[in-house]
This record gives structure tokens, C-alpha cells and sequence, in this order.
């Protein structure tokens, strides 16, 4: 048995480990490239079918795993979860099996709260054939649509007036706010009152950020449907995701 492991980036939109698969790459985008994700494939070099498997995580209790996906499979696998421990468990009867001289791969949605903190993850493979350690692997997480504006509010007021901060930390609660509406049916004018009051919570911090919110504007106002169709719904959703990349890449990564 071979494991290879690595983390996606989505302040980077790539693997930390560039090496990985690109279709790994590919299921994330799909799925939600505005996560970190701790990715794993699994490789059974051996003569045997593995029918039954788990694999066991374990790290820093400051940092979450929301949820397991195995690549082609869409419903929900059964998991464990506490402090600092995450446990899924595949059972003969899901019928997802790892074959002989084949792989799975298996994808982890990672969450903490403070960013711009180190983690580290290790863990266990499990099948009656055999167990496989799977080595430590540390990594930054610098920020995300989910960490608390209150936690971000502390990192910026490191290198931003009191004022500032809380200024940035508004905006970053707003983002927050397109990013949920992003993922419902929302009007096109209720984007155009998020986007403004953005603006101003952000005026004159940063031309680049400011470019992306009136790149977004100009989008919503030249879009005349009171609903998005699902081709701009797309769009939309890239424009939302794109605002959470350049807010941390213009703020945090100082």
C-alpha cells in the first residue's frame, strides 16, 4: 500500500504538493475551491481487492474537518468526529472498493478559525490487509470565507490602525455575506447593496481589491434578470469566490 497526501491552497487555487494528479485538481474546482483541502490517494499495489476500509486523522484541536468526499461518489460516507480526532469507515456493502493495483482517493474540507496559523495533520489507513500509517504533513492556513471577522479583526490590528482593522473586518463580513448569497437565488440589485457598502468599508485600501468589487459591480449592473440563470449563477459564484482570494492576498499575507 502506498498513500500519498497532500493540501490544497485556495489562496494559491493549487496543491501545495504540485505533483498531485491534475484531475484532483479538477474534482476540487468543481466541488468547492474556496476550501482548504487535505487530499489523500490511496494505492493498493497488492494482488487483493479491498472491500472494507477507514482511515483515522488526527490533529491540532484548533483546526476542523467539516466533511469526507471520495472522488464519484456523492453520497454522504460515515464518519466520527471530536477534538482533534476524525474518523471515516467504508463498509462492504457501500461497494466502494479500492482494487487491486488501483487507487482512491479521498478528500477532506478543512476549517479553523485564526488564521495565519501552522497545523498539522497525520493519521492511519485501516483494511484487513493492512494498515498504512500516513505521514505528518504541515501546512499554513492563512484565511478563508469561514474564519470569524472577529478572529481576522485581531491578525489585521497587527499591521492596521485600531480604526482600520475594524474597518477590514466590516469588509470581510460582508464578503462573508456575498459568499452565502452566491450559493442562493438572490437578486441582482441585493448584490449591487453588498458591493456598495463593501466599497466603502474598503476605499483606498487597495486599487487591486478595489478593481476586483468594480469589476463585480459593473457585472451586476449590466445584468438586467431579477434571477440569475444558472450560466451566471457560475459567474457569479467565480466572482465571489475570486473577492475572498484577493481580500486575504491584499490584507493577510502581510
Amino acid at each position: 500500500m502506498t498513500i500519498e497526501r497532500a493540501l490544497y491552497d485556495p489562496c494559491k487555487r493549487d496543491f501545495i504538493a504540485p505533483r498531485f494528479l491534475a484531475r484532483m485538481k479538477e474534482w476540487i474546482n468543481r466541488y468547492d475551491p474556496g476550501a482548504y483541502w487535505y487530499a489523500i490517494s490511496i494505492q493498493n499495489n497488492t494482488n487483493e481487492t479491498i472491500e472494507e476500509w477507514g482511515v483515522e486523522l488526527g490533529f491540532s484541536s484548533a483546526l476542523k474537518i467539516e466533511e469526507a468526499k471520495i472522488e464519484g461518489i456523492e453520497y454522504k460516507i460515515p464518519h466520527e468526529a471530536h477534538l482533534g480526532l476524525f474518523k471515516i469507515s467504508v463498509p462492504k456493502e457501500y461497494g466502494i472498493v479500492i482494487p487491486k493495483e488501483g487507487a482512491q482517493r479521498v478528500y477532506f474540507k478543512l476549517r479553523a478559525e485564526k488564521p495565519k496559523t501552522t497545523y498539522e495533520i497525520s493519521g492511519i489507513f485501516k483494511s484487513a490487509i493492512a494498515e498504512v500509517p500516513i505521514r505528518a504533513k504541515e501546512f499554513k492556513y492563512l484565511c478563508d470565507a469561514g474564519v470569524s471577522p472577529e478572529a481576522v479583526k485581531v491578525e489585521l490590528k497587527k499591521t492596521f490602525s485600531e480604526k482600520d482593522a475594524a474597518r477590514l473586518a466590516l469588509s470581510f463580513k460582508t464578503i462573508q455575506e456575498l459568499d452565502r448569497m452566491c450559493n442562493q437565488d438572490t437578486k441582482t440589485e441585493e448584490y449591487q447593496d453588498k458591493l456598495s457598502v463593501l466599497k466603502n468599508y474598503t476605499e483606498g485600501f487597495s486599487d487591486k481589491f478595489s478593481k476586483q468589487v468594480d469589476d463585480f459591480l459593473r457585472f451586476m449592473k449590466e445584468e438586467q434578470l431579477g434571477y440569475l440563470d444558472d450560466e451566471y449563477k457560475g459567474k457569479v459564484r467565480r466572482f465571489c469566490t475570486n473577492l475572498v482570494d484577493v481580500w486575504i492576498s491584499e490584507f493577510l499575507k502581510g
